[in-house]
């Protein structure tokens, strides 16, 4: 584990930017995980009259692994591209995975990029790896019926 601090003493309630080199955050490497955390541990109680333990996180996933999928006809259609260029990724292992990371069910993507999978109801994420490059999200952020949306209706035309 990197652990990187960035030491200072801001104003209470401004924005700090700090710029660093992901692949130095990640050991050289260019794709990766990270957790990112910030706290107030070097602030001093004397600065703003109380010291808080307050501290904000974030999980980044460097990847070049982009995920498209589709469940229809009792499978799940997973498309991995490349996000530098936009071309299929052949030869990823996809896999469909619970919220305790058991695997559901799995398959390689073709020349094209497609990997058919079994339509795996319990499954939360879908995840790609090929070679030192993975990419996991859930299977809810790109299905349209989990987002709130608004139909107008006649009276709403202008």
């Amino acid at each position: 584990m990197l652990t990187t601090n960035f030491v200072g003493n801001p104003p209470l309630d401004v924005a700090v930017r700090h710029e660093f080199d992901w692949t130095d955050l990640l050991g050289g490497r260019t794709h990766g995980t990270a957790i990112l955390e910030t706290d107030n541990r070097f602030v001093s109680p004397e600065d703003y009259g109380h010291r808080s333990n307050s501290v904000a996180q974030t999980l980044i996933q460097l990847t070049d692994l982009g995920l498209v999928w589709k469940r229809g006809g009792g499978e799940t259609f997973v498309w991995c591209f490349s996000y530098a260029n936009g071309e299929p990724v052949a030869g990823a292992n996809v896999a469909l995975v619970s919220d305790e990371n058991v695997t559901l069910a799995e398959a390689t993507t073709d020349k094209g990029g497609l990997a058919r999978l079994g339509a795996v109801t319990n499954a939360v994420w879908v995840r790609a790896v090929k070679d030192d490059d993975a990419h996991a999200v859930t299977l809810s952020a790109n299905n349209l019926s989990d987002r709130k949306s608004t139909r107008l209706n006649s009276s709403h035309r202008t």
